[in-house]
């Protein structure tokens, strides 16, 4: 190396792997000039160590990043190890791998969740299979209902036209007829008879109970339904027939007329003498009494 006209010696560490640290820093060759004509050139040795303990300069071949942006290059070259390499490089890794373990966590939350949407979805079909056995036993209810409420109206209706016919057959004897126009005299075995055959047409059982009551045209009467629930998911429903009881009564709606043969019913005279009937103008049954069910 030449410097004014005289023969400047190179230093060792120009000549070694630290030549490229001149290359890249005007410091450390002007330092190095400087103590060379002042004759003090193996201090540029200090000049070396001074520049890699800032970091400024760096080892290795030509075109290393020395400190800059990993990949900034020109020509679309790859990256070079720099200062902060292996910082970057550990931040990049940990950034790459975060959405990894975030799905690996999602997955296994969902993996958990999985057995309690299970058992919910078992329970929610639980629930249904149980409210349908309950509907099946109102159905069933609704059904020995009905059939009791038939049962009973049968008998207090067979009972009704067991009164007509002795109303009639006494008042053509020329008797009052007062214990038929109070609903004493008829057969009630032979209306729970009846109330037995409605009960079967309706679903029910044909062995009922059939009660008469303290009052005269009152019947009481239990039916059990003759088909089960059915099978459901509660124990004991294939078993299980519902029961129902209905009371039916019948009331006289007729009082003894002012004449023979004559009644009064709601208020009007009504001729109930057979001999003074005309064709087709018979008394019905429905005229002198009336049948409903008890509350």
């Amino acid at each position: 190396m030449r410097h004014g006209g005289r023969q400047l010696p190179l230093p060792a560490w120009l000549l070694t792997g630290e030549r490229w640290c001149v290359l890249c820093s005007g410091t450390g060759v002007q330092a190095y000039v400087s103590r060379a004509v002042n004759g003090t050139a193996d201090e540029g040795e200090h000049d070396a160590q001074a520049l890699r303990a800032r970091g400024t300069c760096g080892t290795g071949r030509p075109g290393a990043d020395l400190g800059r942006v990993p990949g900034h290059h020109r020509r679309g070259r790859r990256d070079h190890p720099g200062a902060d390499d292996h910082r970057l490089r550990h931040h990049d890794r940990h950034r790459h791998h975060q959405p990894d373990l975030q799905d690996h966590r999602l997955g296994g939350d969902a993996g958990q969740a999985f057995p309690l949407y299970i058992t919910a979805v078992a329970a929610l079909l639980f629930l249904a299979l149980a409210f349908f056995a309950v509907g099946q036993a109102g159905a069933a209810k609704n059904g020995a209902r009905t059939a009791a409420d038939a049962a009973a109206l049968a008998a207090a209706q067979d009972y009704r036209d067991q009164l007509r016919t002795g109303l009639l057959t006494a008042l053509a004897a020329g008797a009052d007829g007062q214990d038929w126009l109070a609903g004493r005299g008829a057969d009630g075995a032979r209306a729970c008879a009846a109330a037995a055959s409605y009960a079967a047409a309706n679903g029910a059982r044909r062995a009922i109970t059939c009660d008469e009551g303290d009052r005269p045209g009152s019947f009481t009467v239990a039916v059990e339904s003759a088909a089960s629930v059915g099978r459901s998911v509660v124990p004991g429903t294939e078993h299980f027939h519902a029961k129902a009881t209905a009371t039916a009564v019948v009331v006289p709606r007729c009082a003894a007329g002012p004449a023979a043969g004559q009644l009064t019913c709601d208020g009007r005279a009504l001729d109930v003498d057979p001999r003074q009937q005309r064709p087709g103008t018979a008394v019905k049954a429905a005229d002198l009494f009336t049948v409903h069910l008890a509350k």
